[in-house]
């Protein structure tokens, strides 16, 4: 897995995608360290700047893989969605969530 970063907060954070081939699909990778009400609201307007990108770049389904239902929670309120699939990784069985663009 070669993950790129698309966005950062030092001290925070970030989002990043991979490409996974055992999935033939990209994967997000999401990660922020505080959070509050103000700060979720200031998530979802980065989200939206960070979709119309991926968008643009002709991006059409993005995947993300969660661990626990407390990472799924966190990815639904991202948007994504559970495809009812599992995929086993070398880390473990993984809940498959997806994010149609």
């Amino acid at each position: 897995m070669s993950l790129k970063v698309i966005y950062k907060e030092e001290d925070n954070g970030f989002v990043g995608l991979s490409y996974e081939p055992f999935l033939q699909k990209t994967v997000m990778h999401l990660e922020f360290k505080k959070w509050s009400v103000q700060e979720c609201k200031r998530y979802k307007q980065i989200w939206k700047v960070i979709l119309k990108c991926l968008r643009d770049q002709g991006f059409t389904e993005i995947y993300s893989l969660c661990d626990s239902e407390k990472e799924a929670k966190f990815n639904r309120f991202f948007g994504f969605k559970d495809t009812g699939y599992k995929a086993q990784t070398d880390k473990g069985t993984k809940l498959l969530y997806k994010l149609e663009l």
